[in-house]
């Protein structure tokens, strides 16, 4: 359900994989055409990851997104490949993609995030 990702322009919330979320892009209004465009194709890969099931151990961003707690949450984009920034009630951080890519999060690139244990999937990282 790739297709069914996408960002409503009229108040920035977020569907994903066809559920809407409270979740919030941060600064999509001032964003070019071009950066919109390459933010809702990444969201679209994650989907496609997703439904891959390409990844055991982390959480997968469906369940973070549509998670109660998150409500107001701002997601932004980030270098990393299928990662994302948020800020949420003064917190922020990245939730990044770790796997074969960046050997489970050792800190290396192209994440420079670092697990206690190898991870394949999402993790919030502040």
């Amino acid at each position: 359900m790739p297709e069914q990702t996408f960002i409503d322009p009229g108040n920035n919330r977020l569907t994903y994989r066809g559920e809407s979320t409270k979740v919030f892009v941060t600064n999509w209004k001032n964003w070019g055409l071009e950066h919109q465009e390459k933010f809702v194709e990444k969201l679209r890969e994650c989907a496609r990851v997703e439904e891959a099931g390409s990844y055991a151990h982390g959480q997968n961003l469906s369940t973070i997104l549509s998670a109660g707690w998150n409500e107001g949450m701002r997601l932004g984009d980030d270098f990393a490949p299928l990662s994302f920034t948020f800020e949420l009630n003064g917190i922020s951080g990245g939730i990044i993609f770790h796997g074969q890519h960046d050997n489970g999060g050792d800190g290396g690139a192209p994440t420079f995030s670092v697990n206690l244990t190898r991870t394949t999937g999402w993790l919030m990282h502040t």
